[in-house]
């Protein structure tokens, strides 16, 4: 069973889409980094990435922040969970198949989310 699953990811060339896929978000959760300061570091490999979250300006965690953000994804049907010392990095860990058009929906909602938690 391991090896058809071994198989299966390199037949769908999933190990390279999980690279692209993985820096175009990092670099669109950047762009959007640049317009709100309560998000901080965007950091991550593949499609595990993690964003601080902080007070706005500085690099204070903002717990209170994060929890806003994971519930907003929530209401916009997406699963966001929180990490770190602090518990402000936010986490996006999405599924291997994971393509453009679904992280494009996630960039979509978060940009929303952000907006809405005040971020």
């Amino acid at each position: 069973a391991g090896m058809a699953v071994i198989d299966e990811i390199v037949d769908r060339g999933l190990v390279e889409q999980v690279a692209e896929v993985g820096s175009s978000m990092r670099g669109s959760l950047r762009e959007l980094a640049a317009e709100h300061p309560a998000m901080g570091d965007v950091r991550g490999h593949g499609l595990f990435l993690g964003i601080d979250w902080v007070e706005p300006g500085t690099t204070e965690p903002d717990v209170d922040g994060a929890a806003r953000v994971v519930e907003a994804m929530k209401a916009h049907g997406m699963l966001m969970g929180k990490a770190g010392q602090f518990g402000n990095v936010l986490k996006i860990r999405p599924p291997i198949v994971f393509e453009h058009e679904h992280a494009d929906l996630m960039i979509e909602a978060f940009t929303e989310a952000v907006v809405e938690a005040g971020g």
